[in-house]
């Protein structure tokens, strides 16, 4: 993952190859799992939570203040 601004590159770490950019407000933290990358915007107060093989949003969530840290719990 490379961050510019209001955008993340997102690089395959086997190939080394750019798999794609995606953009969100204010990225800060990530998390990924086998389905999803999930930003943290600390300006606007959400998580947004992208599609990990197409890079697509699937939606923006209101955390509160300040979001910092992103936990995956396995159910």
């Amino acid at each position: 993952m490379v961050l510019a601004g209001n955008s993340l590159t997102i690089l395959d770490l086997l190939s080394g190859e750019i798999k794609g950019t995606i953009s969100t407000s204010t990225p800060s933290y990530l998390a990924v799992d086998e389905r999803n990358l999930l930003i943290t915007n600390i300006v606007n107060h959400t998580l947004t939570v992208f599609d990990s093989n197409t890079l697509a949003q699937k939606t923006r969530i209101p955390v509160g203040k300040w979001p910092k840290k992103v936990l995956l719990v396995e159910q």
